[in-house]
């Protein structure tokens, strides 16, 4: 069965959830256009298993299209408990996925359901209601994030509307501190900034256009050896190993770091895809903490 043609598809439903699941676990790439009809091949043969089958793939596929086409399609069902289920999902997405989701949502349907206009409502304020975690979304995520507000109409909390839209961010927020940071030409004082407003790596190393030696030296005296180990590709990437006190200080760093263990119990077998279909079957619908269900009228 070819998955890739969606009239073979219709023939057998439990053939539709295997070669639906060799789909996703290939993480081949397809088209909007493609995915969206496999998407709707599958929620209309058997509706129960898309639903856990699209919440199974949320916690443990790789393909990130794939992720959001499901979002998407859980949050135009016609059932209740999709659209709960789409509503909880969509809240665990980074900035640009949830963008991603609305984008598709508005090629199929023209516009946006009700229930994911609401959903993306709670995403934001749940973001505003937390200052730091706002800031640093807004960091790496503006342009994201202008076009979730933007485009679905919904009005900007006053820190995000100055942050976002009238590029004036209040003096305590991390894109303020940061412009400040990046205005210095002297790499000490941004090296003392950095540490006095404990700015972290990742954030500074991707808002800043370059670092000096001297700055990314003081990031990382800061750092922890996990941290520095799981960020090392970023580090290489600019160049700072060639600098003598920046390698020493990441050799130090690394030789904290603990031994991974060797005695570790051998590999499980991997599960076949029956197996596999089972684990899907028995994965629970989460449902929404304020007991509420979305609605689907199509705004």
């Amino acid at each position: 069965m070819n998955p890739d043609n969606p009239e073979e598809m219709e023939a057998d439903n439990s053939e539709v959830c295997l070669a639906m699941l060799k789909t996703f676990l290939r993480g081949e790439q397809h088209s909007v256009a493609a995915k969206s009809a496999l998407h709707a091949i599958l929620v209309r043969q058997d509706p129960g298993f898309y639903g856990r089958m699209a919440v199974w793939y949320h916690r443990n596929g790789e393909h990130a299209g794939h992720k959001e086409m499901f979002v998407g399609s859980l949050l135009s069902s016609d059932l209740a408990e999709h659209r709960d289920a789409g509503f909880v999902l969509l809240q665990e997405l980074p900035p640009g996925q949830v963008a991603r989701v609305i984008a598709c949502l508005k090629r199929v349907h023209g516009k946006v359901p009700r229930a994911a206009r609401t959903a993306v409502r709670l995403y934001l304020r749940q973001f505003e209601a937390d200052p730091a975690a706002f800031d640093r979304v807004a960091v790496r995520a503006a342009k994201a994030l202008k076009g979730l507000y933007a485009g679905l109409h919904i009005r900007p909390s006053a820190r995000a509307d100055a942050i976002l839209f009238k590029n004036v961010p209040p003096a305590d927020s991390l894109v303020f501190k940061l412009r400040k940071v990046d205005k210095c030409r002297d790499p000490a004082e941004q090296a003392r900034l950095l540490v006095k407003y404990e700015i972290p790596f990742a954030v500074a190393i991707s808002a800043m256009e370059k670092l000096a030696p001297a700055v990314l030296a003081a990031l990382l005296h800061v750092m922890t050896p996990s941290e520095i180990l799981r960020n090392l590709e970023a580090i290489e990437r600019h160049a700072a190993l060639q600098h003598s006190e920046v390698r020493a200080i990441v050799d130090a760093k690394l030789a904290l770091q603990p031994v991974a263990e060797t005695n570790r119990s051998p590999s499980r077998k991997p599960k076949t895809e029956r197996e596999l279909i089972n684990e899907i079957m028995c994965t629970p619908l989460p449902v929404r903490e304020d007991g509420g269900h979305s609605k689907l009228t199509i705004q």
